[in-house]
């Protein structure tokens, strides 16, 4: 069965701040106005990248051992969740 979650891709997970990425490297391009980021906004943008790049390394890893992961992880959110409703009432 194929997991019916996946891990977004950078520019996915970054297109609240940036709106275009660079082919080649992945990097924004562009701020999410659609204007070109120099200076510091792309020094910036570039730390984005790799904090976001580093974040997904571990996370992509785990998904490549074990593709129903995610799937497992929302089963037991689900069933937290329901816990807790219990509790409640």
């Amino acid at each position: 069965m194929a997991s019916l979650a996946a891990l977004p891709s950078i520019p996915e997970a970054l297109a609240d701040k940036y709106s275009k990425f660079d082919a080649t490297s992945g990097e924004p391009t562009h701020d999410k106005e659609g204007q070109e980021l120099d200076g510091k906004a792309r020094d910036k943008a570039r730390k984005d990248f790799e904090k976001a790049k580093k974040v997904r390394e571990p996370l992509a890893k785990k998904l490549a051992e074990d593709p129903e992961f995610l799937d497992t992880l929302a089963r037991e959110v689900a069933d937290l969740t329901a816990q807790v409703a219990a509790l409640k009432t």
